[in-house]
């Protein structure tokens, strides 16, 4: 069986040039993002070899004589072999959105600072390419070399570079393409989320008490921005000599800039298991995590169940005012509600030390990171996979390296979460199927066949389908898994 190539323009229009009859070298697909990598190969005039490195980026679909595709993405590298010199032009080389995370020493030789430059791109090679961003990581260096480090690295990397060097290739001239499937344009970009975490760790002197039959309540403000729910809340505090009562943390609206009304109050902690010498990190957890809105203000407030002038609790406060997020701040209440006092910097609003964590299904998070990183798709697809974990994300990964990592953690069900990028460029997520009833079967050549006994052809493999091995005329379905085990098609390979 014999496929065939269509290249098109990087918009997506009529194919760039005279075509040239593509070989199919090796094409491989897997169950995290369909078709993953092809390589094609091709003789050509010498005269007309250059004209192929204009291919760069450019979409790749490769189907049967019957038009049917079996493998899609771009053209990622080109490789030109003539006159025993390799010519090589590639996207891995190509960066058109760069800035540099660095830091540098104080004189004493401490850490004085880690900071960014902030991106610079060229918008002339993000319009033809597409978006390719990179973070130059350094250290020891200063403001001055950061940025004309950033800005040299974009000015010779913005387009495409050439490489030349000697080759053995006995077979010239001859051009070969590696082809990598639209999964991988979320690599392009890296991902960050500053939603679903908020905290401030200080660092500032202060404390306030709780309990202690003057003030009751203490309450730290806080606004998403992304529709969140909290699971968890962290409080940093000690005891003082021995209350016994039960404390907990509640989510309360706002009205006036001071807390209203209950929203959701947290599972109790026994607070006679504090320390007294020392400050910790309590946890108080919310039994349903209760589901924040977007750009709403909220409060949560620190109930300590006594009040008693000998056994009560104390929190700390950052004087310095360290968390993030402007007009936020914290409040105690006494017979209404009022700031907190801060002794090193008299008339200043204080925070807590404080820990808000909240979770999302990972079906959103995965619809939102692919949104966010997304360049090339036309549709991207939902999925609710059961399975809860923090959206925050500020780690420097990419897109896609988010997306594996998401898919690997699964559903409720403790199955992987699969993906294919259809030929229209369409998104789609999936639970992985049953294993106890598999839909493919294998026979001794490891030839794949439907129920209906019809061979598949080895280009159009079944990814993401669990197969068994079995008889073309014998389609019985197993009786014992560990007998006769069903194989996960994850990764396929096809070599004409």
């Amino acid at each position: 069986m014999t496929l065939h190539a269509t290249i098109q323009n990087r918009d997506f229009s009529t194919q760039p040039i005279r075509p040239v009859n593509f070989r199919t070298d090796k094409l491989t697909w897997t169950a995290f993002g369909g078709p993953d990598e092809a390589f094609l190969s091709a003789g050509a005039p010498i005269e007309r070899l250059l004209e192929f490195t204009g291919l760069l980026r450019c979409p790749i679909t490769i189907s049967d004589e019957f038009s049917i595709p079996s493998w899609w993405g771009y053209i990622n590298k080109i490789s030109i072999y003539f006159e025993k010199s390799q010519f090589v032009i590639s996207l891995e080389d190509l960066f058109n959105r760069v800035n540099v995370r660095y830091s540098f020493l104080s004189p004493d030789g401490k850490l004085a600072d880690i900071s960014e430059t902030g991106f610079a791109e060229n918008t002339l090679s993000k319009t033809e390419y597409g978006v390719r961003e990179i973070v130059l990581k350094r250290n020891n260096i200063d403001d001055e070399f950061a940025g004309n480090l950033r800005d040299t690295f974009l000015e010779i990397s913005a387009f495409p570079r050439s490489v030349l060097s000697p080759s053995t290739n006995l077979a010239d001239p001859i051009i070969k393409l590696h082809c990598k499937g639209w999964i991988h344009t979320l690599d392009w970009v890296s991902y960050k989320n500053l939603q679903g975490f908020y905290a401030n760790h200080g660092p500032g002197p202060g404390s306030v008490n709780s309990g202690n039959g003057t003030v009751s309540f203490v309450a730290q403000s806080f606004t998403p921005q992304q529709g969140v729910a909290v699971k968890y809340i962290y409080l940093l505090m000690r005891k003082v000599a021995s209350p016994t009562s039960n404390i907990s943390v509640q989510i309360r609206s706002d009205s006036s800039d001071s807390p209203n009304a209950v929203l959701a109050t947290s599972a109790t902690v026994a607070g006679s298991g504090l320390k007294s010498q020392t400050y910790s990190w309590v946890k108080f957890t919310f039994a349903t995590a209760y589901a924040l809105t977007a750009a709403t203000k909220y409060w949560l407030v620190f109930d300590p169940n006594i009040s008693s002038t000998t056994n009560y609790y104390m929190l700390r406060t950052d004087e310095n005012s360290s968390f993030i997020q402007d007009n936020h701040y914290a409040k105690r209440y006494t017979s209404s509600w009022g700031y907190i006092t801060s002794v090193t910097i008299p008339g200043s609003r204080p925070d807590l030390f404080f820990r808000v964590v909240c979770e999302q299904d990972t079906g959103t998070q995965l619809f939102d990171i692919a949104t966010a990183s997304n360049q090339f798709f036309s549709f991207i697809g939902n999925i609710t996979t059961g399975v809860k974990s923090s959206p925050y994300r500020d780690n420097g990964l990419t897109g896609y390296k988010e997306v594996l990592a998401l898919m690997k953690l699964g559903t409720s069900n403790q199955r992987l979460i699969t993906s294919c990028v259809n030929s229209q460029r369409r998104l789609y997520w999936y639970e992985q199927p049953d294993p106890s009833d598999p839909t493919i079967y294998m026979d001794r050549f490891g030839r794949f066949f439907t129920k209906e006994q019809k061979f598949l052809q080895p280009y159009f493999p079944p990814i993401g389908q669990f197969a068994v091995l079995s008889g073309i005329d014998r389609l019985v379905m197993p009786f014992d898994r560990h007998r006769i085990p069903t194989y996960f098609v994850d990764q396929a390979t096809y070599t004409p």
